[in-house]
């Protein structure tokens, strides 16, 4: 019989998730653009009207996201120096299917 004592179940609450998924977003970007080129900073419900707007589908480790950017001039020097993001969980199609 094999045992399950260094077994270890994680459930993450609602807030644990955003956090894990921000922290998620925020690895990839700086795998992506790096650390030096902007400053990014979270925007809960980031507003994608506009221009300079970007839409990625990122996965980091096994979790999936949607991850919306919107690049803006933070100093006004002209130049775009931060990006603002939202992460939203991955829609998976097989998961909104009705069950027959």
């Amino acid at each position: 019989m094999q045992s399950f004592k260094n077994y270890k179940s994680v459930i993450l609450t609602e807030e644990e998730a955003d956090a894990q998924s921000q922290k998620d977003a925020l690895q990839w970007l700086h795998n992506k653009y790096g650390e030096e080129l902007y400053t990014f900073k979270y925007v809960d419900n980031l507003s994608m009207e506009g221009e300079k707007t970007k839409t990625y589908d990122i996965a980091v480790g096994e979790n999936e996201y949607i991850l919306d950017l919107k690049k803006f001039d933070s100093n006004n020097d002209g130049d775009a120096d931060t990006v603002a993001y939202n992460v939203r969980p991955s829609v998976n199609p097989e998961d909104d299917e009705d069950e027959l």
